[in-house]
């Protein structure tokens, strides 16, 4: 009789100061950690692909890799991330100044600290990406009021959904999983944030570690998604009255207070993206509408609304965007009963609104002429299944609303959420045979590399060289000299982005080089950039009054987007770790108030 009621103590939730969500006290030891266990094997099954094979996946996954690899070379030589990749053909490329500089540094770094071990580090950065939508998925599950094993249908829906999975083995988009999978745990640490009375101090480290990453991953995806959450949290306030009255300035200050210094952490790379991402090759020169029409057969309802987990790519096994009918379905059942027996208010509209952006972000991904009436920073989507991310997130939130809300229907229908275990089911089956399907190297045509280990050669350039050039400069003037051009090759092995080479050609000679950094990321010193050739590398102009044996000296730029990014970034990492030990303080304090502390 004891232990039962020890264990109701423990069951036990007190409403929160909002009423349509409820915070935990502490969980029962034993079902926490079978709850634990639960999650790290169905984590385990659908990863186990990259922690027990060596196979190199689909393209990106194998360059993403290499990409890694290169910044753990520079953390470790240089004690700090750079803007600039240096291959064996260029010198101070910017990659890491437009595209998911963050990410490549944090996991760059634990690739360091594993003693330089780059595959162990990516694999862990997946796994942790897992353990975030999952996470994320089931906090938000337990703060609606569900039972912890109740809980885990969302989360597991969303892991084990067609696109999530695609997105690891078959696009090996490594940061768009990122971000992607930080967006629920994201929001579920906001809104444990926004709602307790007190900050917990392991939320608000959840909350800013999440925004770190989110904002440091995948720009494409940081646009999509704030819009998508802004759009969501629109529509809950306007339609939902009793969140609009519990919606303070008070508790969004402080939600934001966390969130804004930790997106700033990205401002050593996002500022320069922000300033000079416009005057790249890929944002002037790709063809993002033809992308758009191009692969707009991929989001076909055929390849859309099927059970089947085949292949919707010729010859990728794994490329699979299929929708999770049997959820669709049961979610529209759910919208029927929910309006035959009504229930909670709050969470029927929950619901119908969850369900509406999914049905919005479908007709955007299926009509392209949608997706090109948007502003254009929208419209650089390239792939529109992109955007079927956010239709498993509409679903998945719809789910877990109706899970809530068969709570509060006639006793005989209750038992309705209970047939979520049978979407899940087929889920989870349709995942095996995904994962099962994995890239094995050469076995699948088009994959370029059959094992991991064959990227690290620093004398090459990444497996697949396609996307190499996407940062070139775009607006500065071809230049072709005349006769035979003087070349001139800066060593890859650079040092605290600065190299020097000595040159005896005379003054106001133009020299093509490997440089193929912008004058606004590169400064140069002893030469100027005068343009670029047709392969993107610049062509310098030997300064005036030069003798021979002069010197020509490349470093990082010092304009305002760069030095003030360098400038913002330890800024915001102070105003994160000052508002720790601020939390660490109080909580010291309030120890020490309490009779007996």
């Amino acid at each position: 009789m004891i232990a039962h009621q020890q264990l109701e103590r423990a069951e036990s939730v007190r409403p929160a100061a909002w009423g349509w969500m409820t915070l935990t006290k502490r969980w029962p030891p034993v079902e926490s950690t079978l709850i634990v266990i639960l999650a790290a094997l169905v984590i385990g099954f659908l990863a186990w692909p990259m922690l027990f094979t060596s196979s190199g996946m689909a393209q990106d996954w194998s360059n993403h890799l290499w990409y890694l690899w290169r910044q753990s070379a520079t953390i470790s030589r240089d004690h700090y991330p750079s803007l600039f990749l240096n291959d064996g053909g260029s010198v101070f490329y910017p990659f890491y100044a437009f595209y998911g500089g963050t990410i490549y540094a944090l996991f760059g770094t634990l690739a360091v600290a594993l003693g330089d071990a780059p595959v162990a580090a990516y694999v862990i950065s997946y796994v942790l990406g897992f353990a975030a939508a999952y996470g994320g998925w089931y906090s938000l599950a337990r703060m609606a009021g569900l039972r912890r094993w109740q809980a885990q249908i969302p989360a597991l829906l969303f892991i084990s959904s067609a696109y999530y999975l695609t997105l690891v083995y078959a696009r090996g988009d490594w940061s768009e999983f990122l971000a992607v999978s930080t967006l629920p745990l994201l929001v579920a640490s906001g809104l444990r944030v926004l709602v307790a009375d007190r900050v917990s101090l392991r939320w608000m480290i959840l909350l800013a570690a999440s925004s770190v990453v989110f904002f440091g991953s995948h720009n494409i995806t940081m646009l999509w998604g704030v819009t998508a959450l802004a759009v969501s949290a629109l529509a809950t306030v306007i339609v939902i009255p009793q969140i609009r009255r519990r919606v303070t300035l008070r508790r969004l200050v402080r939600v934001f207070a966390v969130v804004i210094p930790s997106a700033l952490v990205n401002a050593w790379y996002l500022f320069p993206a922000l300033a000079y991402g416009q005057r790249s090759w890929i944002a002037t020169h790709y063809d993002y509408a033809g992308s758009l029409h191009s692969t707009a057969f991929l989001v076909s309802a055929s390849n859309l609304f099927t059970f089947s987990r085949a292949s919707t790519v010729n010859n990728t096994p794994d490329f699979v965007l299929a929708l999770p009918l049997l959820a669709v379905a049961w979610v529209l059942v759910s919208i029927v009963l929910s309006v035959i027996h009504r229930g909670d208010a709050l969470w029927r509209r929950m619901l119908w609104v969850l369900s509406a952006l999914s049905l919005v972000f479908v007709l955007l991904m299926t009509h392209v002429g949608l997706l090109l009436a948007l502003p254009r920073p929208y419209t650089l989507l390239q792939f529109s299944y992109r955007l079927e991310t956010y239709v498993l997130l509409g679903l998945c939130g719809a789910v877990l609303a109706t899970l809530v809300l068969a709570r509060s229907w006639p006793r005989r229908w209750q038992a309705w959420s209970w047939t979520a275990v049978i979407v899940l089911i087929a889920s989870g089956v349709g995942a095996a045979q995904q994962v099962k399907a994995y890239p094995r190297g050469n076995e699948d045509p088009g994959v370029v590399v059959s094992n991991r280990y064959q990227v690290f050669n620093p004398n090459r350039q990444p497996p697949f060289t396609g996307g190499l050039g996407d940062y070139n400069d775009a607006t500065l003037p071809l230049v072709e000299p005349a006769g035979s051009p003087v070349g001139l090759a800066f060593p890859t092995a650079i040092h605290h982005e600065r190299v020097t080479i000595r040159v005896t050609e005379p003054s106001g000679t133009l020299v093509h080089t490997n440089l193929t950094g912008a004058p606004y990321l590169v400064r140069v010193t002893g030469a100027k950039i005068v343009g670029r050739d047709k392969s993107g590398d610049m062509v310098l102009e030997v300064g005036p009054g030069r003798r021979s044996r002069d010197q020509i000296t490349l470093s990082r730029s010092d304009r305002l987007p760069v030095t003030l990014g360098r400038l913002v970034t330890p800024v915001a990492l102070a105003i994160l770790v000052l508002m720790l030990a601020v939390c660490l303080i109080r909580r010291a304090h309030a120890r020490q108030a309490r009779p007996g502390g």
